[in-house]
């Protein structure tokens, strides 16, 4: 049962950090953007 719930919160927190690693990509393109306009 640990081991399962383990496995969920990891699974939880992978998507998590993958919305902010988009996150964090857009922001810094924006910015790219932003200083060539």
């Amino acid at each position: 049962m640990l081991s399962s719930k383990m496995e969920k919160i990891n699974g939880q927190s992978s998507r998590y950090n993958q919305i902010v690693q988009v996150r964090k990509k857009t922001r810094d393109a924006n910015r790219r953007a932003n200083i060539t306009a």
